[in-house]
């Protein structure tokens, strides 16, 4: 099982498009390895930091593809967090309802594929729960929360 990773976090959105491209296709959009490129997800090595315009490569590699990127959110969500820690309050750009909808099914999907792979009988843990699957799985549902907070602001600013 991989290393869990919060959602929302630019690592969490290498991991993914690491899970999407293949070796060649790191390499074309990069011009590096897949194991680089691997480090750059892991969030306790400070020296590991994607470059911006890497992580412009892979969301656009993503795009192409016709995968969806989790850079841009990633990135919103970055700032979000930055600006609390700053002391300030993060201002709402809203959405449509509907397309924040979407993004709420898109996270409900998710969720239920790392509940589908901690379940699946083959993982690392079998049919029970490791500690790292249940993080990732308590991760996917607060992203849920979020989401679902979101679709209540989306809906409160909408004329």
């Amino acid at each position: 099982m991989n290393k869990p990773r919060r959602p929302q976090t630019v690592e969490a959105a290498i991991a993914g498009a690491l899970s999407e491209i293949d070796e060649d296709g790191i390499k074309d959009l990069t011009g590096k390895s897949r194991s680089t490129v691997n480090k750059w997800s892991d969030d306790e090595c400070e020296l590991n930091h994607i470059p911006f315009y890497q992580a412009v490569n892979l969301a656009a590699g993503l795009t192409a593809m016709g995968v969806q990127e989790r850079f841009t959110e990633a990135f919103k969500a970055g700032v979000a967090r930055k600006v609390c820690e700053l002391g300030g309050s993060p201002a709402h750009s809203p959405l449509d309802p509907s397309d924040r909808v979407l993004t709420l099914v898109e996270a409900v999907g998710r969720a239920c594929g790392e509940i589908r792979m901690a379940q699946d009988p083959d993982s690392p843990s079998g049919k029970k729960y490791s500690a790292c699957e249940k993080a990732e799985i308590a991760g996917h549902l607060q992203e849920l929360i979020d989401h679902a907070l979101l679709c209540i602001k989306d809906l409160e600013a909408a004329v």
